[in-house]
């Protein structure tokens, strides 16, 4: 892996409860850290090489929070995978049901899923208030929210395949 690998950052959050994914509110967070995303969807710790750790041990189930500046939020609708000596998996990409609630996550490729991006606010919604800031800074460049599909650019590429088809959509998370 080097810096290149490197598409932006994310915050993933770990919350425990034993009575199921409805329970696992706010109230319910054990973890929570900066990491970086990396261009295969996989988490990276902020060295840019070792796998994300926690000093916390869980004692009943464990569910996966990510959170990104222009996406909409997910939580693991499934606890994580207790590999043992203290290590967790959870993968999201593998079908809609990975992500708690309905139609939580979009295709991205075939057989391949991800976090639904257009909430440019970001506010927990993709709806006209991401339109407005996004025309704020259409035909820019950098590292900005309205940069739905994390290229560099604020173009109609982000409004008709990022922000048109998920108006409407909101983060499902308890």
């Amino acid at each position: 892996m080097n810096k290149a690998d490197i598409v932006d950052w994310v915050k993933v959050e770990l919350r425990e409860t034993a009575n199921g994914p409805s329970t696992a509110t706010a109230a319910t967070i054990i973890a929570e850290q900066a990491v970086f995303l990396l261009n295969d969807g996989s988490l990276v710790s902020l060295d840019g090489t070792t796998m994300p750790t926690s000093s916390v041990i869980p004692k009943v189930d464990v569910y996966l929070v990510i959170w990104h500046r222009n996406h909409l939020a997910i939580m693991s609708a499934n606890p994580m995978a207790n590999l043992g000596g203290g290590l967790f998996s959870y993968d999201f990409t593998t079908g809609p049901n990975q992500a708690y609630g309905t139609n939580a996550q979009m295709q991205i490729a075939a057989g391949y899923y991800g976090m639904i991006p257009g909430d440019a606010a970001p506010d927990g919604q993709v709806d006209v208030y991401d339109y407005t800031i996004w025309r704020t800074h259409a035909g820019t460049t950098g590292y900005l929210g309205e940069d739905m599909n994390l290229n560099g650019h604020v173009d109609n590429v982000d409004k008709n395949d990022d922000w048109v088809p998920n108006i409407g959509k909101g983060i499902q998370i308890p």
